[in-house]
């Protein structure tokens, strides 16, 4: 995943949203518990039940390095899914949002 390693221990604090078109995961060294990471996948909105969370992955992703570096990966995964005019708008659309909602957070 980019340019970072992951290992078994490693945490994973995940988000879901069934009013937003995406998850986040943020993710943790098992050692010193810094975070490593934020990974977003581009999703359609997770139904979430009472022991389940459901979600439609686009393949779409953002990985964001803490010192604010941000990486797209899997553009032509999620531009081959041939997904309806409409929701392609939402995803990308959700992808700024995404990209600049990490920028100022991090700019702090």
């Amino acid at each position: 995943m980019g340019e970072v390693p992951l290992y078994v221990r490693d945490r994973f604090v995940e988000t879901y949203y069934s009013d937003r078109w995406y998850n986040s995961y943020e993710i943790h060294d098992h050692e010193s518990d810094l975070i490593k990471c934020w990974y977003c996948n581009v999703t359609y909105p997770a139904k979430l039940g009472v022991r389940t969370i459901t979600f439609h992955d686009l393949a779409l992703d953002l990985l964001v390095y803490p010192d604010g570096r941000q990486q797209v990966l899997d553009e032509s995964e999620f531009d081959a899914l041939g997904i309806p005019p409409d929701d392609k708008k939402s995803a990308l659309a959700t992808l700024d949002d995404l990209r600049r909602l990490f920028q100022k957070q991090l700019e702090k």
